[in-house]
């Protein structure tokens, strides 16, 4: 099990948030923004990346926003942003034919199962599964793993008549937790025409409405502290709230 998920991880990219320099943390309280989890925790990026990060990390969007604002200024530029786009497109179309066709948005969502499976096992037994909610115990369904050669999915938390259609809804839900749009599939909703393949076109014009969306203020950029929190950091109640 545990190489399938290496294999899908190095194949695809995934990123396991880093700490965020410690020159930019204050001696004192940490700002929002780099407040530590108290858990590990995921973020799915606008695009559809995902980032891990473990207990005592700041919540993994502080890990992507550092990553995509290259020039390090504390704001995310339009140009930024679709470069960061681009970057992860290029990651999914593993054969760079500048088209994600359904056998590698296949792949990603296999990507993302790992993932929060990875995260749901390292929360610790006598949870319901990783951050996001819903689910099973270590992550909740698993689409599409058992390809790979996952074990197959707990039958006692999935309804018995359509149970694709049960585990798609569940990991689409738990996606949009994870996320700052609450956008349940980031990578399928590109698809504009709806033909089961995502151009360069149409994931550019994606992340133009992704970018719009998000600049609330009209200022033409994104700021970590301006950013909306995902579900998830604002999941308070059963498990207490996160911050960024």
């Amino acid at each position: 099990m545990k190489r399938v998920i290496a294999g899908l991880i190095i194949s695809l990219g995934l990123t396991a948030a880093p700490s965020i320099g410690a020159a930019a943390t204050p001696a004192t309280d940490p700002p929002q923004d780099q407040a530590p989890t108290t858990r590990p925790s995921i973020f799915i990026s606008p695009y559809g990346e995902p980032f891990l990060s473990q207990a005592g990390e700041p919540y993994p969007v502080a890990a992507w926003f550092a990553g995509a604002d290259a020039d390090h200024d504390g704001r995310l530029t339009p140009e930024e942003f679709a470069a960061d786009g681009r970057r992860w497109f290029g990651r999914l179309d593993q054969n760079g034919d500048q088209i994600i066709d359904p056998a590698e948005i296949a792949a990603y969502e296999r990507l993302i199962d790992a993932a929060f499976l990875r995260v749901g096992a390292q929360s610790g037994p006598g949870g319901r599964g990783g951050p996001g909610g819903g689910g099973r115990r270590g992550g909740g369904p698993r689409l599409g793993m058992g390809e790979g050669g996952g074990q197959e999915d707990e039958p006692s938390r999935i309804q018995p008549r359509e149970p694709r259609v049960t585990a798609a809804a569940e990991s689409s839900e738990r996606m949009a937790r994870a996320g700052l749009l609450s956008v349940p599939q980031p990578v399928r909703s590109a698809d504009r025409n709806m033909d089961q393949k995502i151009t360069l076109q149409e994931w550019t014009a994606t992340g133009e409405r992704w970018f719009s969306l998000l600049d609330t203020r009209h200022q033409g950029y994104l700021t970590l502290e301006g950013l909306p929190q995902t579900a998830i950091q604002n999941d308070g109640g059963r498990r207490g709230r996160e911050r960024r």
